[in-house]
């Protein structure tokens, strides 16, 4: 099944626009989802890993020990500059250029995520309206500039590879079609994973025992030489599960959906061909038939290694699963080995624990602060 309902993500239609990969359905959509995807497989992961890694070393290369450290802000952070150095050209070699980007960003998405949770709506015409309306229109531009100075630089022989921006440029003719896919997979490509790391890190520095299990297999198998390829994460399996783990027990991304391509018999219900069927991810990600402690952080809801199916979905299943999938896992692990080689992660105030806000992504409710612990 490949195909979706349009209102799925009709709350971001203002941003994304229906010429989104997001809204595309039929043959067309199949295409360009596997058109889009290429720079997010195995071999464009395995192409940018080093330059992760890098990335990663310069943006933690101030921390230090005792520090006490904004964990959401600095994960979205390297999150913003691992996607757009990775496949966004050269631009964002200048960190002002990354700032600027993440401060548009802010803005447009805290108005798209109250509209999603019902705080706040559109059609209004109030001066929050207005507000969202200038910084989604100023968002927009900074894209636009964004993909314009990376054509001046290919058309004058200048530049560096961006391999999703390549891609999109290659193929795609209708400028209003490429500004629009650029922010959607420039989205997706740090919204979820920015969110996803903080989770990771927040839940090591709550469990440490789990933490020091994590950072014990990094010294083990790694031996201090960091990264070096992608047969090195297959390495760290106890790792895998704690990742896995921080997808399923935060829901970091709460449902997906697609739509009947022909009649279906489950259990002895029939699914009429064309029905709207929603997987329920925080239903599912609960499941005790295929988790054991669903109701604790528990890395040993994965110890048998068995196929989860469905169960465990997190970046949605099938042809349409999530193109960024394995570069969200890449990037993780990449962070956990830098972060974790160095430093210790601790919560330091847990009279105040960040909570889980289910949104367009589900984020922390308030900044996640942790201390760096040097050893």
């Amino acid at each position: 099944m490949f195909d979706r309902h349009p209102a799925l993500f009709e709350f971001a239609l203002p941003l994304i626009s229906s010429k989104s990969m997001q809204f595309l359905n039929g043959d067309f959509g199949r295409n360009r989802y596997k058109l889009l995807s290429q720079p997010f497989g195995f071999a464009g992961c395995s192409q940018a890993l080093e330059q992760m890694n890098r990335i990663v070393k310069e943006d933690i290369s101030k921390w230090k020990d005792g520090d006490e450290v904004e964990l959401h802000e600095s994960m979205m952070k390297i999150a913003i500059d691992i996607i757009t150095k990775t496949n966004f050209g050269s631009h964002f070699e200048d960190k002002q250029n990354c700032e600027t980007l993440n401060d548009g960003y802010s803005k447009v998405i805290d108005d798209l995520d109250d509209a999603l949770l019902g705080v706040w709506s559109f059609g209004q015409g109030d001066a929050r309206e207005k507000d969202f309306e200038k910084n989604m229109e100023k968002f927009k531009l900074e894209i636009k500039r964004i993909v314009e100075a990376h054509i001046d630089k290919k058309n004058a022989g200048d530049y560096d590879l961006a391999p999703f921006l390549d891609v999109i440029l290659d193929n795609i003719d209708d400028e209003d079609e490429v500004i629009h896919q650029a922010i959607t997979f420039m989205i997706g490509g740090f919204h979820t994973s920015g969110t996803y790391m903080t989770w990771f890190f927040y839940n090591l520095g709550l469990y440490p025992e789990i933490q020091d299990k994590v950072r014990k297999e990094i010294r083990e198998h790694l031996k201090g030489n960091g990264l070096q390829d992608m047969e090195d994460i297959e390495k760290l399996t106890y790792t895998k599960r704690v990742m896995d783990e921080t997808l399923r027990h935060m829901k970091v991304a709460t449902f997906s959906e697609r739509q009947a391509e022909k009649d279906v018999e489950i259990d002895g219900y029939t699914i009429p061909k064309g029905s709207q069927i929603l997987n329920s991810l925080c239903i599912t990600l609960d499941d005790k038939k295929a988790f054991p402690n669903p109701d604790a952080f528990d890395p040993a809801n994965f110890e048998d290694d068995k196929n989860k199916g469905l169960a465990f979905s997190p970046f949605g299943f099938g042809i349409r699963k999530c193109p960024g999938y394995r570069f969200a896992n890449v990037e993780t692990i990449a962070a956990a080995v830098e972060v974790l080689s160095r430093f210790k992660v601790v919560v330091t105030d847990k009279e105040n624990l960040a909570k889980p806000v289910y949104g367009f992504i589900t984020k922390p409710d308030r900044e996640c602060w942790v201390q760096l612990v040097a050893d």
